[in-house]
Protein backbone atom coordinates (compact mmCIF):
# COMPACT_ATOMS: atom_id res chain seq x y z
CA UNK A 1 0.00 0.00 0.00
CA UNK A 2 2.76 2.47 0.68
CA UNK A 3 3.56 2.27 -3.07
CA UNK A 4 -0.26 2.90 -3.88
CA UNK A 5 -0.15 5.76 -1.47
CA UNK A 6 3.49 7.16 -3.23
CA UNK A 7 1.34 6.76 -7.13
CA UNK A 8 -1.58 8.94 -5.65
CA UNK A 9 1.01 11.45 -4.36
CA UNK A 10 2.75 11.80 -7.66
CA UNK A 11 -0.61 12.06 -10.07
CA UNK A 12 -1.95 14.65 -7.56
CA UNK A 13 1.76 16.38 -8.03
CA UNK A 14 1.69 16.56 -11.51
CA UNK A 15 -2.30 16.93 -11.86
CA UNK A 16 -3.62 18.99 -8.66
CA UNK A 17 -7.28 18.63 -8.48
CA UNK A 18 -7.19 22.70 -7.97
CA UNK A 19 -6.12 25.41 -10.50
CA UNK A 20 -5.06 28.07 -7.99
CA UNK A 21 -5.20 28.90 -4.12
CA UNK A 22 -5.85 32.66 -3.67
CA UNK A 23 -5.74 34.72 -0.08
CA UNK A 24 -6.68 38.01 1.09
CA UNK A 25 -3.38 39.92 2.92
CA UNK A 26 -4.67 40.84 6.43
CA UNK A 27 -1.54 42.68 7.46
CA UNK A 28 1.30 43.53 5.02
CA UNK A 29 3.35 40.66 4.08
CA UNK A 30 7.18 40.91 3.77
CA UNK A 31 8.29 38.92 1.02
CA UNK A 32 11.56 37.00 1.68
CA UNK A 33 14.84 38.28 0.94
CA UNK A 34 13.27 40.85 -1.27
CA UNK A 35 12.15 44.39 -0.35
CA UNK A 36 8.98 43.61 -1.67
CA UNK A 37 5.33 44.46 0.87
CA UNK A 38 2.50 43.18 -0.29
CA UNK A 39 0.08 45.60 1.49
CA UNK A 40 -3.39 44.64 3.31
CA UNK A 41 -6.05 44.18 1.12
CA UNK A 42 -4.77 43.02 -1.93
CA UNK A 43 -4.80 39.32 -2.83
CA UNK A 44 -2.13 36.68 -3.38
CA UNK A 45 -2.42 33.36 -5.72
CA UNK A 46 -0.86 30.62 -5.14
CA UNK A 47 -0.69 27.63 -8.34
CA UNK A 48 -0.79 24.74 -6.89
CA UNK A 49 0.42 23.21 -10.50
CA UNK A 50 3.72 25.64 -10.77
CA UNK A 51 5.43 25.08 -7.72
CA UNK A 52 4.70 21.12 -7.93
CA UNK A 53 6.64 21.31 -11.77
CA UNK A 54 9.42 23.50 -10.16
CA UNK A 55 12.63 22.14 -10.17
CA UNK A 56 13.89 23.89 -7.01
CA UNK A 57 11.29 21.64 -5.42
CA UNK A 58 10.90 18.17 -6.65
CA UNK A 59 14.08 16.89 -8.75
CA UNK A 60 12.71 16.26 -12.70
CA UNK A 61 9.54 17.52 -12.29
CA UNK A 62 8.15 16.42 -15.59
CA UNK A 63 9.34 12.96 -14.77
CA UNK A 64 6.61 10.08 -12.96
CA UNK A 65 8.19 8.88 -10.21
CA UNK A 66 6.11 7.93 -7.33
CA UNK A 67 9.48 6.72 -5.55
CA UNK A 68 10.81 10.55 -4.85
CA UNK A 69 8.01 10.20 -2.48
CA UNK A 70 9.78 7.16 -0.31
CA UNK A 71 12.73 10.16 0.29
CA UNK A 72 10.24 13.06 1.63
CA UNK A 73 10.37 13.08 5.38
CA UNK A 74 7.14 12.60 6.91
CA UNK A 75 5.59 15.40 8.86
CA UNK A 76 4.32 13.46 11.86
CA UNK A 77 6.61 15.61 13.84
CA UNK A 78 4.72 19.13 11.76
CA UNK A 79 3.30 21.32 14.15
CA UNK A 80 -0.50 20.89 13.27
CA UNK A 81 -3.52 22.14 14.80
CA UNK A 82 -6.99 21.20 14.77
CA UNK A 83 -9.27 23.81 13.07
CA UNK A 84 -12.59 22.00 13.70
CA UNK A 85 -12.03 19.16 11.17
CA UNK A 86 -9.27 16.75 12.90
CA UNK A 87 -5.49 17.61 12.69
CA UNK A 88 -3.77 18.57 10.26
CA UNK A 89 -0.24 20.16 9.67
CA UNK A 90 -0.65 24.41 9.92
CA UNK A 91 2.70 24.77 7.74
CA UNK A 92 2.26 26.39 4.33
CA UNK A 93 5.95 26.25 3.47
CA UNK A 94 5.23 23.05 1.02
CA UNK A 95 5.51 23.58 -2.71
CA UNK A 96 2.65 20.09 -2.86
CA UNK A 97 -0.37 21.62 -2.70
CA UNK A 98 -3.25 19.71 -4.22
CA UNK A 99 -5.56 20.12 -0.88
CA UNK A 100 -4.41 23.79 -0.39
CA UNK A 101 -2.34 24.13 2.91
CA UNK A 102 -3.10 25.65 6.49
CA UNK A 103 -6.26 26.90 7.57
CA UNK A 104 -8.28 26.56 4.45
CA UNK A 105 -6.94 22.80 3.56
CA UNK A 106 -9.76 20.88 1.86
CA UNK A 107 -11.38 19.06 4.89
CA UNK A 108 -11.78 15.66 2.20
CA UNK A 109 -8.09 15.30 1.84
CA UNK A 110 -7.97 12.18 4.05
CA UNK A 111 -11.02 10.89 2.30
CA UNK A 112 -10.03 11.80 -0.97
CA UNK A 113 -6.94 9.76 -0.63
CA UNK A 114 -8.63 6.68 0.85
CA UNK A 115 -11.11 6.64 -1.89
CA UNK A 116 -8.82 7.20 -4.53
CA UNK A 117 -6.66 4.20 -2.87
CA UNK A 118 -9.76 1.84 -2.91
CA UNK A 119 -10.75 2.52 -6.34
CA UNK A 120 -7.55 2.23 -7.84
CA UNK A 121 -6.65 -0.88 -5.86
CA UNK A 122 -10.21 -2.16 -6.96
CA UNK A 123 -9.43 -0.89 -10.90
CA UNK A 124 -5.77 -3.41 -10.31
CA UNK A 125 -7.53 -6.25 -9.37
CA UNK A 126 -10.61 -6.14 -10.92
CA UNK A 127 -9.22 -5.20 -14.79
CA UNK A 128 -6.68 -5.86 -17.26
CA UNK A 129 -6.09 -2.84 -19.24
CA UNK A 130 -4.76 -2.71 -22.82
CA UNK A 131 -5.03 -0.22 -25.54
CA UNK A 132 -6.30 -0.45 -29.09
CA UNK A 133 -4.80 -0.70 -32.32
CA UNK A 134 -0.97 0.49 -32.63
CA UNK A 135 -0.87 0.53 -28.48
CA UNK A 136 0.68 3.69 -28.20
CA UNK A 137 -0.34 5.98 -25.24
CA UNK A 138 -1.82 9.23 -26.96
CA UNK A 139 0.45 12.46 -25.98
CA UNK A 140 -0.87 14.73 -23.50
CA UNK A 141 -3.80 16.95 -24.00
CA UNK A 142 -4.22 19.70 -21.54
CA UNK A 143 -7.35 21.26 -23.13
CA UNK A 144 -10.61 21.85 -21.89
CA UNK A 145 -11.85 18.79 -24.06
CA UNK A 146 -9.95 16.13 -25.97
CA UNK A 147 -8.90 16.62 -29.43
CA UNK A 148 -9.09 12.90 -30.38
CA UNK A 149 -11.10 10.08 -28.61
CA UNK A 150 -8.70 7.97 -26.37
CA UNK A 151 -9.90 4.45 -26.55
CA UNK A 152 -9.16 2.00 -23.90
CA UNK A 153 -9.77 -1.52 -23.65
CA UNK A 154 -10.83 -3.24 -20.37
CA UNK A 155 -11.63 -7.06 -19.27
CA UNK A 156 -13.05 -7.80 -15.91
CA UNK A 157 -12.14 -10.36 -14.11
CA UNK A 158 -15.63 -12.49 -14.94
CA UNK A 159 -14.47 -12.27 -19.14
CA UNK A 160 -16.38 -9.04 -19.51
CA UNK A 161 -14.45 -7.30 -22.65
CA UNK A 162 -15.49 -3.80 -23.44
CA UNK A 163 -14.03 -0.34 -24.94
CA UNK A 164 -14.92 3.24 -24.77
Amino acid sequence: MPLLNNVIREVLRMHPPIHSIIRKVKSPMYVRDSNYVIPTGYHVLAAPGASAMDEKYFKNPTAFDPYRWEEVEDDEEAEKFDFGYGLVNKGTASPYLPFGAGRHRCIGEQFANVQLGSIIATFVREFEFSLPGDGKVPPPDYTVSPKYPSPVGWMVANGYNSSR
